[in-house]
């Protein structure tokens, strides 16, 4: 799960250091706000939101951040798409060995990846 003090997807933030850190905090609780009710929920249907079985990107990611937007009122500006990003906001540690290891594969797939130039 990603730290909660960085948000992503963030929209029209504010310039002035103070209305920044209320602008953050305020996008903290509906975040928090959408991971509690996404959890609730998917209880209810006898579902633990991060068990290892459960694939987060369809059952989990999804509902959280289509509620974190409408709470905070604003467009659906993370998607499916965009999940990668949530590496960047994580520790390694905080990361699934397994997503280490795909991340490490693509990354040593882009190293020797050559450009191909072909003519019509």
């Amino acid at each position: 799960m990603p730290r909660l003090g960085a948000v992503p997807g963030s929209l029209n933030r504010p310039r002035h250091p103070q209305s920044l850190r209320a602008h953050r905090e305020a996008e903290v609780a509906a975040m928090r706000e959408a991971i509690d009710f996404v959890s609730q929920v998917l209880r209810l249907n006898g579902n633990t939101p991060w068990a290892p079985m459960v694939k987060a990107s369809d059952e989990v990611l999804d509902l959280i951040f289509r509620r974190f937007y409408e709470t905070l009122k604003k467009p659906l500006g993370f998607r499916k798409r965009d999940y990668c990003r949530l590496a960047d906001l994580s520790k390694p540690e905080e990361l699934d060995p397994e997503i280490l290891e795909k991340l490490d594969a693509i990354h040593a797939v882009a190293l020797s990846a050559r450009p191909s130039f072909s003519d019509p």
